[in-house]
């Protein structure tokens, strides 16, 4: 846009030394680069923008081998899918075939939990069968202080200020309504004896046919579902030894 302008204005003088025989005293090309701003040589802009220049160079030598190594490992993988695909033998789960031992296998079939699954948060819900991996998250209800900052006027001056909100929601973290802004009438009460947050185990042994899958393999499963309907609707958690020590949590339907 501002090339354009300086087209158009340098036209326009000579439109009007034209027709009224004014003199310009300045060249096209010197009229472009005062009013562009344009360095006469690339060594001036330099002078005049060592910072720009320098972090220019440094992003550079950067960004060179980084896209180096991002080729040579895109490229590693494909030639190792290409190969796992060539070598990869198709065999039949409920049968070992010893001379497949050591190769690179293509199983199909249904994974089966052999051993039992329990929550480490909660002893007292387990499987016996059935449950390749048990996902417990354990949320605490308690009050949440946002922040929102604003500018305000004073006296015909900006100042900023800090206004704080709470609210009360699940959390999966403890926070001590000590560190609150205004921690009267949000109290959270003590810090809860259960670790809060979430837990996921996995079972001992799953087997695919006549194979052991390795617990690297069981990473990639994560079609859970819902256990209400299996534990029911409330837990018991026994800490101690006396029944006065065990506490109870029941399910409520609103959340």
């Amino acid at each position: 846009h501002e090339m354009l302008a300086g087209v158009k204005a340098f036209s326009m003088l000579a439109l009007n030394e034209s027709v009224s025989s004014i003199n310009v005293p300045r060249s096209k090309k010197t009229l472009l680069l005062e009013r562009l701003g344009h360095h006469s040589t690339p060594a001036d802009f330099m002078q005049d923008n060592p910072v720009s220049i320098a972090f220019s160079v440094i992003c550079i030598f950067f960004a060179l081998p980084c896209l180096w190594i991002g080729e040579q490992t895109v490229a590693a993988n494909a030639s190792l899918r290409s190969s796992a695909e060539i070598g990869c033998i198709q065999v039949d789960g409920e049968t070992i075939d010893d001379d497949t031992d050591g190769c690179l296998v293509h199983v199909k079939g249904t994974l089966c939990a052999e051993t039992s699954v329990f929550s480490n948060l909660f002893p007292e819900v387990s499987f016996a069968n059935g449950c390749i991996k048990l996902r417990t998250t354990c949320e605490m209800y308690r009050w949440i202080e946002t922040t929102n900052a604003s500018e305000e006027a004073h006296g015909g001056q900006a100042a900023k200020a800090t206004n704080y909100s709470y609210h009360t929601d699940w959390c999966k973290s403890f926070e001590s309504n000590v560190r609150f802004h205004d921690p009267l009438g949000h109290s959270n009460g003590a810090k809860p004896n259960l670790l809060l947050g979430t837990s996921t185990e996995i079972c001992g042994t799953v087997t695919l046919g006549q194979f052991i899958v390795p617990p690297t393999l069981l990473d990639t499963v994560g079609s859970f579902e819902n256990t209400a309907e299996l534990i029911g609707d409330s837990v018991t958690i026994i800490p101690g030894s006396g029944g006065a020590d065990s506490i109870t949590f029941v399910l409520e339907p609103s959340g």
